[in-house]
């Protein structure tokens, strides 16, 4: 099973400068990719969610949003998604 604390330290992995919404896209695929089986629906939405950041700017969430998102993964916090839809994750 593919953890919170997994996809919040690949996230974070993901957010180095310069930053790169695309970049992290790309990772959020390559996830879903390799782990839908393995990740649980809140996880696996969280995935999804990231993934079209690669379509454009109206798609993307911060850097600092993302951060703090995989801070509260690795700290295994649930109900992010509604937060992180919100931009209320801080």
């Amino acid at each position: 099973m593919y953890t919170s604390r997994q996809l919040g330290e690949g996230l974070k992995e993901n957010l180095t400068d310069p930053y790169d919404p695309i970049r992290v896209a790309k990772w959020a695929d390559s996830v879903h990719f390799n782990h839908c089986l393995e990740l649980p629906q809140e996880l696996y939405d969280i995935v999804t969610s990231l993934s079209p950041m690669s379509f454009g700017p109206e798609f993307e969430y911060s850097k600092e949003e993302l951060l703090i998102l995989a801070e509260k993964l690795i700290d295994n916090e649930k109900g992010l998604l509604e937060k992180l839809y919100n931009h209320t994750l801080s």
